[in-house]
């Protein structure tokens, strides 16, 4: 199954989320509150830097708008980790966004994740 950019970053974005009710910190804090993308109508985050260069490295990874769910995965599990370095390093705190995605989020759990968030733009 083909998903578009935009349902990857929504499943990056809702499984912290939820990570981050669980287990709150400085640093996921700031990296949801600047990639909220519930603030605008239409694709977006609260800081466009967040949602454009997401969408930036994943055109550049896949050469195209969508990509297949076992080539994403790794994609965005790169993505997650390094987002959790850059964020992390400016909060100095230690929260690792790879291992509260992976445990949101496993790899058995990936298409069922991705096929909600689809689920949800249909409506």
């Amino acid at each position: 199954m083909n998903y578009d950019c935009w349902t990857y970053y929504l499943t990056i974005y809702y499984a912290l989320d939820a990570a981050y009710a669980a287990h709150p910190s400085e640093s996921l804090n700031e990296y949801l509150s600047e990639a909220n993308p519930d603030l605008w109508e239409g694709k977006g985050s609260a800081d466009p830097a967040v949602w454009h260069g997401f969408e930036r490295a994943f055109r550049d990874s896949f050469r195209a708008d969508a990509a297949n769910l076992e080539d994403a995965l790794p994609f965005v599990r790169h993505y997650v980790a390094e987002q959790g370095g850059r964020y992390s390093e400016l909060y100095e705190d230690q929260c690792d966004f790879l291992g509260m995605f992976d445990n949101k989020v496993p790899a058995e759990k990936w298409e069922e994740a991705c096929e909600r968030v689809a689920a949800f733009l249909q409506r």
